[in-house]
């Protein structure tokens, strides 16, 4: 139990017996407690009264009553008992005992420094104990007292830093878990107001299509009203044609044909440019750069805020207003661009 080292034992007597440590246990077990020095003696048979006087024989304290009640029996005529002054106190019991076991007739007054144990005289003269180390009893005593203060002193230090070390602990786990909710709520604030952000976004790019969406149809109407017109003059003029060449009087087809062909010549530059004045795609959107950004997005991690743009607010989610806006034939308005308002739908139409 001390130095942790396998020892080899004798198979006829087992292990060693510390003598020393065997007579203060039976001591400590034969004098009770309460005949400590210092300590008040009760008595050994009522267990109520002060003991006064100690029974050498029984070893233990009874009071005056008691003695001449009980311990006068024949039980205990041959008992000695004497006053509570002549009484032996644990301590004096247990250094009565102190005898060397190899050499009975010798006390154990001093400490084998080398061996760790106490031993008498004749163990370091002649003994397993010759030319070890050693120390008088009291002095080993002293310094043993000593460094256990000292050691006791270093316990109490860490018991304090310990204890101390456990409030901080305590305080800071109470921290963290204010911290934690915090963190939490900030959280669930930041994707609360990206999520308003990311709506109200929907709303103006939602507007926008729709608002290109109305642009194309105007000048798919505009294209179509100029090509009805145009169909119907085309018409016009075959069914004139036709008439023209049914005529077989000379004089009358030479009258009517050259101001018929003039006509077709003039209505041949309606239908120079017949491809569709708009495409019926439209531009694309994905977010996939967005997407990369909130992959990017963790704990810790700050980036400086974007300036949004002026029309970009959680304040106001009411959709931008109707404008129509000017422009050639086949060009389309940037998504997200300023329209300029107050320009009529026939203004665009007339376009």
């Amino acid at each position: 139990p001390v130095c942790s080292e396998p020892t080899s034992l004798p198979t006829e007597c087992g292990l060693p017996v510390d003598t020393v440590l065997k007579c203060v246990l039976e001591a400590w077990k034969e004098v009770p407690a309460n005949q400590q020095d210092g300590d008040e003696r009760v008595c050994g048979f009522c267990s109520a009264a002060v003991g006064t006087r100690w029974c050498a024989k029984c070893g233990g304290h009874l009071c005056e009553e008691c003695e001449r009640t009980e311990h006068s029996k024949v039980l205990f005529r041959n008992h000695h008992v004497v006053d509570v002054t002549g009484s032996p106190s644990r301590s004096d019991e247990i250094t009565s005992r102190m005898y060397c076991h190899q050499h009975p007739d010798e006390r154990l007054k001093f400490y084998c420094l080398d061996c760790s144990m106490q031993v008498c005289s004749h163990c370091l003269i002649l003994g397993d104990h010759k030319n070890h180390d050693q120390t008088q009893l009291s002095q080993a005593y002293s310094a043993g007292r000593d460094s256990l203060d000292a050691r006791k002193a270093l316990l109490t230090d860490r018991l304090s830093s310990a204890e101390d070390l456990l409030v901080r602990l305590q305080d800071l786990e109470l921290e963290i878990q204010k911290n934690a909710e915090v963190q939490r709520d900030t959280i669930n604030q930041e994707l609360d107001h990206l999520k308003d952000l990311i709506e109200t976004k929907r709303s103006q790019l939602l507007s926008r299509s729709h608002m290109e969406e109305q642009q194309k149809r105007t000048q798919i109407h505009a294209h179509l009203d100029s090509t009805e017109e145009t169909r119907q003059v085309t018409k016009r003029l075959l069914e004139r044609a036709d008439a023209v060449l049914a005529n077989t009087n000379e004089y009358a087809f030479l009258a009517v044909v050259l101001p018929l062909i003039q006509d077709m010549k003039n209505s041949e530059g309606q239908l120079a440019n017949s491809s569709p004045p708009v495409a019926a795609t439209f531009r694309p959107f994905s977010v996939e750069a967005q997407l990369r950004c909130l992959g990017d997005m963790e704990l810790g991690v700050t980036a400086p805020t974007p300036s949004l743009p002026s029309d970009f607010s959680t304040s106001a989610r009411s959709p931008p207003p109707k404008v129509t806006v000017i422009r050639a034939p086949g060009t389309l308005p940037q998504l997200g661009a300023a329209a300029t308002p107050g320009v009529s739908a026939a203004a665009a139409a007339a376009a």
